[in-house]
């Protein structure tokens, strides 16, 4: 398991990530991550095109917000702190502990996390 400390506000925060992330993601939201993060990144890549733009911030902020559904954000990042600290609160009781902006700040780390995870159980293709 990938461990990290985030900083969220004035709380550090413990995240984990593993080969088992989407597993439990899936027992306690009913969805697959990875569905929902590959139509994230699908519906991304075309706003990207559409829009001209080369990243997520030369998007117009309506439509970055839009775009981002944040429940699946929030839930991944509740997935990977139970991985860490298998007591913490239920997902709402978890997110009161923070301010909306300072959760919002710390998403592109906790999704850095959960990339690094992935990358870490790539399989090299067969040359």
């Amino acid at each position: 398991m990938i461990k990290k400390q985030i900083t969220i506000g004035d709380q550090v925060v413990s995240f984990g990530t593993s080969a088992r992330t989407p597993r439990l993601y899936e027992q306690l939201f009913g969805k697959d991550v990875m569905d929902e993060m590959t139509s994230f990144y699908s519906n991304y890549q075309k706003a990207l095109k559409d829009n001209g733009a080369e990243n997520i911030s030369d998007l117009a902020v309506d439509t970055q917000v839009k775009l981002m559904n944040k429940r699946v954000f929030e839930n991944l990042a509740y997935t990977m702190a139970m991985q860490a600290d298998p007591d913490i609160p239920s997902i709402d009781d978890w997110l009161d502990e923070f301010d909306q902006e300072d959760f919002t700040k710390a998403l592109p780390e906790i999704m850095g996390l959960w990339g690094l995870g992935q990358k870490g159980r790539s399989v090299p293709k067969k040359k």
